[in-house]
Parts: structure tokens; sequence; C-alpha cells
């Protein structure tokens, strides 16, 4: 159910909606399409972080096989809208909905952390770093950028 403030008519509230409808219907629109994943409970952190983590060593040996960085310890955390991260001591941590994600979008996620390590920002070199392992990362950014939680 929804509210208005007291000082507001019910007329303008529908007319404040029928000025904003395409917006309204756009985001709805967005929001449809959008893929969710389930981030309610600790009961599904325990459940999945183990899976989580045996997923992420696997992507970093295969992805760091290109890079060869070395990078301290590996974490995995439920986080509320990261998908990761990497301090300046080059620990990795990782959400554990990763293990939820299609193989190239958690593909995506390490290799973009991984190159965290040598470049920590997301400059132009950072882009270009990535795109030696990752060349359609711009796709696969978009596709998770349409994964959301609920």
């Amino acid at each position: 159910m929804a509210t208005k403030p007291v000082w507001a008519s019910d007329a303008s509230v529908f007319g404040f909606l029928r000025s904003k409808r395409k917006w309204i219907q756009s985001a709805v629109g967005r929001m449809s399409k959008k893929k969710v994943i389930p981030l309610s409970g600790r009961g599904n952190y325990a459940h999945y972080k183990e899976t989580a983590r045996e997923l992420v060593k696997r992507k970093i040996e295969l992805v760091n096989r290109f890079y060869g960085f070395k990078f301290g310890a590996i974490r995995i955390k439920d986080q509320a809208s990261r998908w990761g991260s990497c301090s300046s001591k080059s620990n990795l941590n990782f959400n554990y909905r990763i293990a939820l994600l299609p193989d190239n979008l958690a593909e995506y996620v390490v290799a973009h952390e991984l190159c965290h390590i040598k470049e920590l920002n997301h400059s132009r070199a950072f882009w270009d770093l990535l795109a030696l392992s990752v060349p359609d990362h711009r796709a696969r950014r978009r596709e998770l950028r349409n994964v959301t939680f609920a």
C-alpha cells in the first residue's frame, strides 16, 4: 500500500504519477528483465560459501595463468551489493552469490578483481588489462548489471 504526504491531495499525486508515467513504465520494464539472486538469510551464506570458494579458486587458477599475479588471502563474504573487491595488499574478496552466477559472469568477476592487483582503479589501463583475458568484458559487465539481489 502506498502512502502520500498529508499535505498532498489525491489529484496532485495522480497528476505527478501521470507526468512520470513513461519513466515509471521504463523503470518497471528494466527491473522485470533483471535476473534475481537470493539475498536473504545466513542459511544461504552457509550453504553457498564453500561452493563459492571452490569456484573462485578454480577461476583464479584459470585466469591467473594468463596474468601470473601474486595475491594474498581469498575471502568469501556475505556482501549486500558488491560482487568482489581487491585490497591494496592484494587480498581478494568475493560475494558468496558468485556461486549462483552463470559461469561466464563468475569468470568476469574473478578476472576483474585479479586485474585490480596491478591497477587499483578503473582507469583505461585497467580496462585494457582486463580485455587481454576477457575481450568481451563490456558485454559481460552489462549482463552482470542485470543481475540483482532480492
